[in-house]
């Protein structure tokens, strides 16, 4: 891994310095926004942001900005390229020289490992992974912190998602010391039945609790943000703020596009944690959870075969199919096997 120290921060054991070429005909460079030297040291969060990034230079730069516009600013950001092939390396440089970011370079291992890679170099209390399409809506951070300070119990704490397509939404209306009132308690068990959060930048989490779980599963593909969830909450308190802290970006390249992966692996994190529910609530929650994976799943999943036969993507074709076969088979089981369940107690209707 290369390593370009821009906030001043431990580096990780094994990584060297070695600075990427801005180049001087290159594209045009990442511009810090206006007041980024503003605010003092003292006056920092204790964040560190973490934006691992894949081939998205051109996205890159409104994440970034909405990352050093915040007020106050965060601790120290953290790029982490995970093998970018793009010009990404010179786009940032002009940040890491300003020492507004921190540039981290591996050959691709994917997001899970990216992420690793940037927890592993923070050093802030707090840690928020931020997707290099998204972008924080103003005063995110400070809301997220609030919370987390008022809930020292809680590893994590999320904000409200508002998808966009092409312009970003306009700043939030209400005020967040009213959204932060209505700050309420997760459920592990809505959870286990579907992934409640869009994406990784809409929660703050406690830098301790994530490396006590041991980092986000590098076996995952997929979800393996709902994968983390799901580890933190069977162990700590979590908070949702009503408070509007992310822009989420929804475009073609997402990696959420591929459904019949997603579906795959979603299915994969649900068995693995339905694992170690009691047995009295095991097949209520199975069932409820198999049914969401496959209504949210099936329509997407028909609409990635059909594609895929137009243009005569066989393989694609059987992946499809495969999964969708799977999760209407999951679900019926599921089924029949709380039915089973219930006729064992004595109970006929579910």
């Amino acid at each position: 891994m290369r390593s370009i120290a821009g906030n001043a921060a431990p580096e990780p054991p094994a990584a060297t310095e070695d600075a990427p070429a801005a180049g001087a005909s290159g594209p045009a460079p990442l511009g810090a926004p206006a007041g980024a030297d503003a605010a003092p040291r003292v006056d920092r969060l204790p964040v560190t942001v973490v934006v691992p990034t894949y081939n998205r230079a051109a996205l890159l730069a409104a994440t970034l900005r909405s990352v050093l516009e915040q007020q106050p600013p965060a601790a120290e950001v953290i790029v982490v390229d995970d093998g970018s092939a793009d010009d990404t390396a010179a786009r940032v440089a002009p940040l890491v020289s300003a020492g507004h970011v921190r540039y981290l370079a591996q050959a691709n291992a994917g997001l899970s490992a990216a992420r690793n890679a940037g927890l592993a170099a923070a050093s802030s209390d707090y840690v928020l992974f931020l997707d290099d399409d998204d972008l924080l809506l103003p005063g995110a951070l400070a809301t997220l912190v609030d919370e987390a300070e008022r809930c020292p119990e809680a590893a994590m704490v999320a904000g409200r998602c508002i998808p966009f397509e092409e312009e970003p939404p306009p700043p939030p209306p209400e005020p967040a010391a009213a959204a932060a009132a209505a700050a309420t308690d997760m459920e592990l068990g809505a959870f286990l039945i579907w992934n409640q959060l869009y994406t990784a930048g809409q929660v703050l989490l406690r830098r301790a609790a994530l490396q006590s779980a041991g980092g986000f599963d590098v076996r995952l593909r997929a979800v393996e943000d709902w994968d983390m969830w799901l580890r933190l909450l069977e162990t700590h308190r979590g908070r949702w703020t009503a408070a509007p802290t992310l822009a989420y970006r929804q475009h073609g390249g997402g990696m959420s596009r591929n459904i019949a992966r997603m579906y795959r692996f979603s299915r994969r994190v649900a068995r693995r944690h339905l694992a170690s529910v009691p047995s009295e609530q095991r097949a209520a929650l199975r069932m409820l959870s198999y049914a969401q994976l496959r209504s949210g799943h099936a329509d997407g999943m028909a609409r990635m075969r059909r594609a895929a036969a137009a243009r005569g993507d066989w393989r694609r074709v059987g992946e499809a199919t495969g999964m969708l076969v799977l999760a209407w088979a999951s679900e019926l089981g599921a089924r029949v096997a709380l039915k089973l369940h219930l006729l064992r107690r004595g109970r006929w209707r579910l």
